[in-house]
């Protein structure tokens, strides 16, 4: 039997929606998902393949942005992908707003709604694409959320996993 003074109240047992997490009305936190495809420094890696088959096997709104956000600016072909993701957004783009802040704002809450995934590709071993990548996850995401204590101790989680591909099943 477990000490009641030792317990976590209920009220903070779960996560609760704080800085980059938003809940969908049911308690949920949306956890922002980025995309990196790696080894794509191969001879036999077909990127383009490989987005096709994120995009039927997981979602529709992957949106490899390799080439379409650099630094902060980010290209056309982007900016159509984001208008179809929202009426807003859409009649945005059709007025011709070309304010870069506005669609990077876009960009960061369509992430935290999960209704954009954004997606980059490189090589880890061979250092392509990694800190490109790290500075378009700093550039779209924001950590502004508060630590929680109980009793003195602060309250938090981590959650990893690694999806692996293989080819003999």
């Amino acid at each position: 039997m477990k000490n009641s003074n030792t317990q976590i109240p209920p009220s903070l047992r779960y996560p609760r929606p704080c800085g980059f997490l938003f809940g969908d009305g049911t308690g949920h936190p949306f956890i922002p998902t980025f995309f990196f495809i790696n080894k794509t420094d191969r001879e036999t890696v077909n990127v383009n393949a490989v987005l096709k088959q994120l995009r039927e096997d997981l979602t529709p709104d992957l949106c490899d942005i390799t080439n379409t956000f650099k630094d902060i600016f980010i290209k056309n072909d982007l900016i159509e992908f984001l208008a179809e993701k929202d009426e807003k957004l859409l009649e945005s783009y059709l007025s011709g707003k070309n304010d870069n802040d506005f669609w990077l704002n876009a960009i960061k809450r369509l992430i935290q709604q999960n209704r954009f995934f954004p997606c980059s590709h490189g090589s880890a071993l061979h250092d392509t694409g990694v800190l490109e990548f790290l500075k378009k996850l700093d550039r779209l995401t924001d950590t502004n959320y508060s630590t929680i204590f109980w009793k003195g101790i602060i309250i938090g989680s981590k959650v990893e996993f690694e999806i692996k591909h293989d080819t003999m099943i």
